[in-house]
């Protein structure tokens, strides 16, 4: 079983493809997407976004943000929010906020 036998790899002048049987990955000058059976990643100069059948998490310079089905949170350098259908929660360096149906309250 040589490698050639695995994989092929298609190359073009703005583009490079390579399929196995576990992976298909796509290069080109401004991006990196890898699909597998489990996952979707692409990887820019700007930000990497994961998709699974779980979650979609997307990472950039300033922020990460990941979203599944019961909530989303997002990290930044100066708070964390996370959402979720009963609630909203923001926790800052200050302060902490949580939002409620029946109540706010902030330490």
């Amino acid at each position: 079983k040589q490698w050639y036998q695995r994989r092929v790899v298609m190359v073009t002048s703005k583009r490079v493809v390579m399929v196995t049987s576990k992976r298909v990955v796509m290069v080109t000058s401004k991006r990196v997407v890898m699909v597998t059976s489990k996952r979707v990643v692409m990887v820019t100069s700007k930000r990497v976004v994961m998709v699974t059948s779980k979650r979609v998490v997307m990472v950039t310079c300033k922020r990460v943000v990941m979203v599944t089905r019961k909530r989303v949170v997002m990290v930044t350098s100066k708070r964390v929010v996370m959402v979720t259908s009963k609630k909203v929660v923001m926790v800052t360096s200050k302060i902490l906020v949580m939002v409620t149906s029946k109540r706010v309250v902030m330490v």
